[in-house]
């Protein structure tokens, strides 16, 4: 990779940067609106679109291991190629959006964790209300036992 295809590359990870960030934002209103028809998609697009951005970053490590021998990495690079600011700001957006991205989806995950755990107590909710109050509900034979309310003798065998 020459100097400009190390340049497009951070320029192609902001941009991607930049549609995580929505993709995220997206998934957050889907997920506070409860509309489930779009959520798989969306959480498809986002894994692919992080998986296509780290194999980004993993071929912009490879070309920075040509260009900058000696183990050198992108900061280097910067303060080499570019002692004006335009390649600092550059990096310098895309930590901001990874930033905003991270925190996105912690709250995308805590609203996920929280409405997970809404779900379960209502089932248990509603388990507790079908489920008899009375164990001795059923019978030896299965069916319903006969109520017994009221004070009775004991009957059976001595």
């Amino acid at each position: 990779m020459k100097h400009t295809q190390i340049v497009e590359s951070l320029i192609r990870q902001r941009e991607g940067m930049k549609i995580l960030s929505s993709l995220l934002k997206e998934e957050f209103s889907a997920l506070t609106a409860r509309d489930k028809s779009g959520l798989v998609d969306m959480e498809l697009a986002v894994q692919e679109l992080i998986r296509q951005l780290a194999r980004e970053r993993d071929d912009l490590k490879a070309a920075l291991s040509k260009v900058m021998p000696g183990g050198q990495g992108l900061s280097q690079f910067i303060h080499r190629q570019a002692p004006d600011s335009s390649l600092k700001k550059l990096v310098a957006d895309m930590e901001l959006l990874e930033r905003q991205c991270s925190r996105q989806a912690t709250v995308n995950a805590d609203l996920v964790m929280a409405l997970v755990q809404q779900s379960q107590d209502m089932l248990s909710f509603m388990h507790d209300q079908v489920r008899p109050r009375n164990e001795d509900v059923y019978s030896r034979r299965g069916d319903f036992a006969a109520d017994c309310s009221e004070p009775r003798l004991l009957q059976g065998r001595l």
